[in-house]
């Protein structure tokens, strides 16, 4: 049930992702910081009631996703964002770090990378090497559950320890420019 004035895209979310008792800090890797903190919501859960969502929609439940992420997270990420498929509703949230993070990168990021110098590349006015931001990580995991990357949108990014918003780098702009 939603409390009035409640937000519904949000109570699905949360209902789709309770949250854990505790979380008790460790010493995990990256890569296993980045697995414990993504979350998928498939249209299928019930969260969307047509093929297409508006980009409002779409957003607030990112946006649940990424909050609630946060507020579980294992691990120190720099970036933290929620990304969410404008035709499907599907939502993750990505995290930045080693690329080795990523697991099986899908041929569409693949693509979208070699535009700015592929994979590990480093450029110069980019903060990090093609495929350490938090975008890459959550289009990634969505592109390899079935989006297209021409439907995936972003949150803004933010800095976990912070609450600061973090502005996307140079390889994003040109791997992104839709969003």
């Amino acid at each position: 049930m939603i409390a009035a004035g409640g937000n519904p895209a949000s109570a699905a979310v949360n209902m789709a992702m309770p949250m854990p008792k505790a979380v008790t800090p460790s010493n995990l890797t990256q890569a296993q910081a980045s697995v414990a903190t993504q979350i998928v919501v498939p249209a299928a859960a019930g969260v969307v009631a047509g093929p297409a969502i508006g980009a409002l929609e779409g957003t607030s439940m990112a946006t649940g996703a990424l909050d609630a992420a946060i507020a579980s997270r294992i691990g120190k990420p720099g970036a933290m964002i929620g990304a969410y498929d404008s035709t499907t509703g599907a939502t993750a949230v990505g995290v930045s770090g080693d690329i080795s993070r990523l697991g099986t990168i899908n041929p569409q990021i693949s693509a979208a990378a070699d535009q700015v110098g592929g994979m590990g590349a480093v450029n110069p006015g980019a903060s990090a090497p093609v495929g350490c931001c938090a975008e890459v990580d959550a289009a990634n995991q969505l592109t390899n559950a079935g989006s297209d990357l021409s439907n995936v949108r972003f949150t803004d990014a933010v800095r976990p320890r912070t609450g600061e918003v973090v502005p996307k780098c140079d390889n994003c702009e040109k791997m992104f420019p839709k969003d």
